[in-house]
């Protein structure tokens, strides 16, 4: 049975016309890890996540895209487990219907590999550092799409719609 995701809000997959998927194991000292959530993202903002339970030890990852604009963006996958966050890869690059792990031979994402950063989880409900690109001060983290600055960056937010496309 899988959970939707709760720690990584993911973009809507309709905004994208292409993918690539990864059937990943997440490993912990030793370890599988079955309740843990993996994500992925490009250019800093969240392209898939999925979450499992105890039912499952394999994590279907499905990473939103475009093989035209994305062609050679870095994918950085992230884990949150046991209330951390880690990056766990960020080499790979996007490439539309790659496959990367299989069931008999799953990708594996160590969590005591070397090189992994932690990321601290910060809460912004109380963020109020986004203003419109007239830099008029919005106040909290908008809803609907549009390009944004927030802390200085220009942010580009993709508002979620539940229709069909």
């Amino acid at each position: 049975m899988l959970l939707s995701a709760s720690h990584f809000s993911s973009v809507d997959p309709y905004d994208f016309p292409d993918n690539m998927n990864m059937i990943a194991v997440v490993m912990k000292d030793g370890q599988r890890l079955t309740d843990a959530e993996v994500a992925a993202f490009i250019g800093g903002e969240c392209r898939g996540a999925i979450r499992t339970n105890e039912d499952s030890e394999y994590y279907f990852l499905t990473v939103m895209g475009s093989s035209n604009e994305d062609r050679n963006s870095k994918v950085e996958i992230r884990v949150f487990a046991d209330g951390e966050e880690y990056v766990v890869e960020s080499d790979k690059t996007f490439v539309s219907d790659a496959i990367y792990g299989t069931l008999d031979e799953p990708y594996v994402l160590d969590l005591n590999a070397t090189g992994i950063r932690r990321i601290d989880v910060v809460d912004d409900s109380n963020d109020t550092e986004w203003y419109t690109l007239e830099g008029f001060k919005i106040g909290r983290k908008p809803t609907k799409s549009g390009i944004y600055i927030h802390r200085g960056q220009k942010v580009t937010i993709r508002a979620k719609s539940y229709g069909t496309k």
